[in-house]
């Protein structure tokens, strides 16, 4: 999805029911692998791939602080849409406590090398939230952005990955809208409608169409105005077994899998499923 213009202003408002469930699980293991086991390293670097707004990265960055005030962090907020990271610069100006952590960095993760964004000191713990794998469209691509984590995580690094599940029978939408949410923002006069569509290319179901619709109803004196967005996207979906075999052959092992936030196994069932990995090489 294109996140230029006003998909930008409202995206945190969009995703803020979202956000009450998947927030406390990024929180919570990001500051047990850094107070764990990575956390014996004096100095650490993770990168939030796709941060956007910094939706996750601010509040992850603050609760590993809270946690460790004696941590060396540096955190990439790492989108490609100069406007979600300004977006995301304007939270963190004249904030010591980010701003001094965070750096934001413009890179399109379907090019074929990170080095210029990244440079060449490894990355500790990458985090690859909202299923926005799935969202790269084509295997070709997952397996480019695979290599290049490998290139850049240290010996026995950690990737948290989030993508889609789809032994589940939702996949068989076969175009029907589903609604999902609504949400409003008294204090500025906005309500915002959600709705999301999809369906598969082929009967294997492996890649599919997917369309989000946000109508935006704000207040403007005494009247109200509306707009509709929306965007579609090529999703390429992997199960299990599938997105395993793509990680390993850049040696990048699961050690675990949920299907949900709350970590709960992954089944058929599922709508996603969240993986551990570990770089063993």
């Amino acid at each position: 999805m294109k996140w230029q213009g006003k998909i930008v202003e409202i995206y945190d408002l969009w995703w803020s029911p979202h956000s009450r469930q998947d927030l406390p699980f990024w929180c919570e293991v990001t500051c047990e692998l850094l107070l764990g086991g990575l956390g014996r390293r004096r100095r650490l670097r993770i990168a939030e791939l796709c941060s956007g707004t910094g939706r996750i990265l601010i509040p992850v960055v603050q609760h590993l602080l809270a946690r460790s005030s004696s941590m060396e962090l540096t955190a990439f907020g790492v989108d490609y849409s100069p406007e979600m990271n300004d977006c995301l610069r304007q939270k963190i100006v004249g904030k010591a406590g980010l701003s001094s952590v965070i750096e934001i960095k413009e890179l399109d993760l379907t090019a074929p090398n990170w080095a210029d964004a990244l440079g060449h000191e490894p990355i500790d713990l990458f985090l690859f939230p909202f299923n926005h794998f799935g969202q790269m469209g084509t295997s070709d691509l997952q397996e480019g952005i695979s290599r290049n984590i490998s290139e850049h995580l240290v010996s026995e690094g950690t990737l948290i990955l989030e993508d889609y599940n789809p032994q589940g029978s939702r996949l068989r939408d076969d175009g029907t809208r589903k609604f999902r949410w609504m949400v409003a923002d008294e204090k500025v006069g906005r309500a915002l409608f959600y709705w999301r569509q999809s369906w598969p290319f082929e009967s294997s179901h492996r890649h599919a169409q997917v369309q989000y619709i946000v109508e935006c109803v704000e207040r403007s004196g005494n009247a109200l105005r509306s707009e509709t967005l929306s965007a579609t996207e090529r999703i390429c979906y992997n199960s299990p077994a599938e997105l395993d075999s793509t990680l390993a052959r850049y040696g990048l092992k699961t050690v675990a899998r949920y299907g949900g936030y709350n970590r709960e196994a992954c089944t058929e069932d599922s709508n996603n499923q969240i993986v551990i990995v570990r770089k063993r090489f």
